[in-house]
């Protein structure tokens, strides 16, 4: 009877889990200035990160993004990167199945 209500807590406790981490990836697609206005808040004190414009392709198995006038500005705001546009892509399924992420 334990056993039973341990092992039902343990899977419910998984479950959440996982719907956590799968709100929190689809928010990182969806909404990824979000992200970055969190990064800045928690970093604000060393680096802050400025754009003029962040889009998503909305691919949940290969993410792209495009970052337009990025600049990385240290807690003086001297500028130590300024890049006019770059995009950042992973393919999900071909990282996890080739042991990059784990």
């Amino acid at each position: 009877m334990y056993l039973q209500n341990f092992f039902k807590k343990i899977i419910i406790f998984f479950v959440f889990l996982v719907i956590f981490f799968i709100s929190v990836y689809t928010s990182l697609i969806y909404k990824p200035d979000f992200f970055i206005s969190i990064g800045n808040k928690i970093s604000k004190d060393s680096y802050s990160f400025n754009y003029s414009e962040i889009q998503s392709d909305l691919k949940l198995i290969t993410p792209k993004f495009l970052i337009k006038d990025l600049s990385v500005k240290n807690s003086l705001g001297d500028d130590l990167a300024n890049i006019s546009e770059i995009t950042i892509g992973m393919n999900i399924l071909a990282s996890i199945f080739n042991g990059y992420i784990t």
